[in-house]
């Protein structure tokens, strides 16, 4: 069964779709980037498939249930969204903002159990938070922050985890420790759809889909999908992606010329 399906999805704001028509499932095991140039979607896409977003047409399923019909406290047990920033000015520290991941497990009066702590110090671990545990998260620079979100979505151990740009604010070596945390979830049974900017970030994922101007256009392994071609046509670049021992890496020759007249 997969965890995630977006059957004909469509979503968007004021009456105006921004994501239409969009179809993938997710199973077990799975790992998936979404990637495409500015305003082609990706969030919008990420806020439907967790029903922060109502879709327009279409619907979206979780372990074979609708999204729409599932409880808050259901849902949040099976998927853990982590988003592009969060307010700054909470006044928790770094270990009660990631003990709050493990509110949808919460037993009788919201008592903390052992097994919960557990989880919250092993996510403190997974996203190289430890250090930054007894500090106020007020206090953090905009990437430790977002380490701390990953972490909080890790505790919350759900099947499913979904990231928005989880990379953006991140410093290199924590941006393949996020990738590689990713793929980890995965091959314990996990699934994750991660939005990221990065190409070659996203060719360390099993499969690729590419959103331009809220369409999906293609979706597949990475080197199927992030072709010369592909490249040229959404994102205006000359460019390919090679694959090396060390990783595939975006080799970027300039910007895509215009045809002669």
């Amino acid at each position: 069964m997969s965890l995630i399906e977006a059957l004909s999805l469509s979503a968007g704001y004021g009456g105006a779709d921004v994501v239409r028509d969009v179809s993938f499932s997710l199973a077990p095991g799975e790992t998936l980037a979404v990637v495409g140039p500015n305003a082609a979607g990706k969030s919008t896409l990420l806020r439907a498939l967790v029903g922060a977003l109502r879709a327009g047409a279409g619907e979206v399923r979780l372990a074979g249930k609708a999204l729409a019909s599932m409880p808050a406290r259901e849902r949040a047990r099976l998927v853990a969204v982590v988003p592009q920033s969060a307010r700054y000015d909470l006044d928790f520290t770094v270990r009660e903002m990631v003990a709050f991941g493990r509110a949808p497990h919460a037993g009788a009066w919201g008592l903390a159990r052992a097994e919960d702590a557990e989880a919250v110090e092993r996510a403190l671990d997974e996203a190289d938070v430890r250090p930054l545990a007894a500090r106020p998260f007020a206090e953090l620079s905009g990437g430790e922050r977002q380490r701390v979100l990953i972490a909080r979505a890790f505790a919350q151990g759900t099947p499913l985890v979904l990231f928005d740009e989880p990379t953006a604010h991140l410093d290199l070596g924590h941006q393949l420790l996020i990738i590689e945390r990713v793929q980890e979830h995965a091959a314990r049974g996990g699934a994750a759809v991660v939005v990221l900017h990065e190409l070659s970030l996203a060719a360390r994922l099993q499969r690729v889909a590419v959103l331009d101007r809220g369409r999906l256009v293609a979706l597949g392994t990475p080197d199927a999908v992030l072709t010369p071609a592909r490249l040229a046509e959404t994102w205006g670049i000359d460019g390919e992606l090679r694959a090396d021992g060390d990783g595939p890496t975006l080799i970027v020759r300039g910007r895509r010329r215009a045809a002669a007249s």
